[in-house]
């Protein structure tokens, strides 16, 4: 998962396509309050509860967060932004272990040898060779977040 900075990152990526007249650009109360949700899901220890794991796939090696599930549990809360960066979190999160990591790592055995994981992976991705490197992912899935948020 990427580290704070990529999350940080991220989210002022979000905040600076949003509306000049939101309330997310203006205050910055909401700005800090928003960059506070988004640190939040890695600030615990073991991260199972905080990022929504499916339990049936703890065996594996990648297991990514499920923003839906949080969706379920908190929709009627996104206009605190708290719950909104939590959310973005979660969906950056998701997007990138589905979509960046695929294409730039490989895994092993302990007995070195190669591990074909792509039943660890999404069938549904973003055509890798379009992300030269992680800013450049980041703002296009920025970008798709502030058009179907």
């Amino acid at each position: 998962m990427p580290g704070y900075i990529l999350h940080l990152t991220s989210a002022r990526m979000f905040l600076d396509r949003l509306p000049v007249d939101s309330r997310y650009r203006n205050d910055l109360k909401v700005q800090n309050d928003f960059y506070i949700g988004n640190l939040l899901p890695d600030a615990v220890n073991p991260k199972e509860s905080s990022h929504f794991y499916d339990s049936v796939f703890r065996d594996r090696m990648i297991v990514w967060p499920r923003p839906e599930k949080f969706l379920d549990k908190y929709r009627d809360r996104l206009e605190d932004p708290v719950f909104w960066g939590y959310f973005y979190h979660l969906y950056i999160d998701k997007k990138f272990l589905q979509e960046y990591l695929p294409g730039r790592v490989e895994y092993y055995d302990c007995r070195g040898q190669w591990k074909n994981c792509s039943n660890f992976w999404s069938t549904q991705r973003t055509r890798q060779s379009d992300y030269f490197d992680v800013l450049k992912f980041l703002k296009t899935v920025c970008i798709l977040f502030f058009i179907c948020a």
